[in-house]
């Protein structure tokens, strides 16, 4: 069964349309079982809340709140979805859209999927996006998800082209983030010079390592802000931030919103 262009399994969706990209606000019911099918575009995925499993060819993903699904147009999967609702943010590629992006992004000719919190951070912007009807917001959903397929197509290279010992560092980056290490303690992971680190790392993930580890350190400060359990004070100490006044400074040029808003980011 091929779904058609703007047409999801979900119970709940919110659904805007802006120049060659379809972004759907989707929640789907707990259990949901959706038999093998196939979509019309192709479609990047981004899983805010709950869980599913994903069958494809003979492989099978599970994917848990801050992956990321890349779906090529015609690639046939099934899915089971654990027992609590689940979110989805889904941006749909229309043929010509797809067409003038490719000189810069072949992201979607194939199946994929990571979790990246800083991947999900751009959904979580754009959901937000999703709820404005402002003379801007079309504009800002925009320039969202253009950024949101930029960063996917530089994660995308790196799993593609990039040296095992290159993938290395990434990893201990993203095991590491309560502890930023040195650029002696990533070149000592990956077993080459610490200069040859900096400058394949911006090579291949289109920014330093630095940029890189202060990205992760925001996305796990915003996770923790939606989680609302700790102070603003508390998470700043955690995270490695000077303090909060810095947090926060960091948090809004990174993702444009300050922390007292990511923690009412479930208000309209």
């Amino acid at each position: 069964m091929t779904l058609k262009a703007g047409t999801l399994h979900a119970a709940e969706s919110a659904q805007r349309k802006i120049d060659g990209f379809i972004v759907h606000d989707g929640v789907y019911p707990p259990s949901l079982t959706i038999k093998r099918h196939d979509h019309e575009l192709a479609s990047v995925c981004v899983v805010m809340a709950g869980g599913y499993h994903e069958s494809f060819g003979r492989k099978e993903r599970y994917v848990i709140p801050g992956t990321v699904i890349v779906h090529p147009a015609g690639e046939h999967h099934a899915d089971r979805h654990e027992a609590v609702q689940t979110r989805i943010l889904t941006i749909e590629i229309e043929a010509a859209r797809l067409a003038a992006l490719r000189p810069e992004t072949r992201v979607f000719d194939d199946s994929w999927h990571r979790k990246d919190d800083v991947l999900a951070i751009f959904g979580a912007r754009v959901g937000r996006e999703m709820r404005r009807r402002d003379t801007v917001s079309a504009l800002a959903i925009e320039s969202l998800v253009l950024e949101l397929v930029a960063t996917a197509d530089h994660a995308h290279l790196a799993e593609v082209r990039g040296a095992r010992w290159l993938l290395r560092v990434r990893d201990y980056l993203e095991a590491n983030t309560d502890g930023v290490p040195s650029m002696d303690q990533l070149a000592a992971v990956a077993d080459v010079h610490p200069v040859h680190v900096a400058r394949a790392f911006r090579r291949t993930f289109g920014c330093s390592v630095g940029t890189y580890a202060r990205r992760l350190q925001v996305a796990r400060a915003v996770t923790l802000l939606q989680d609302g359990r700790e102070s603003l004070s508390t998470i700043a100490h955690q995270i490695g931030f000077a303090d909060q006044s810095h947090m926060s400074r960091m948090v809004r040029a990174h993702t444009g919103l300050t922390p007292g808003t990511w923690r009412r980011h479930d208000e309209a």
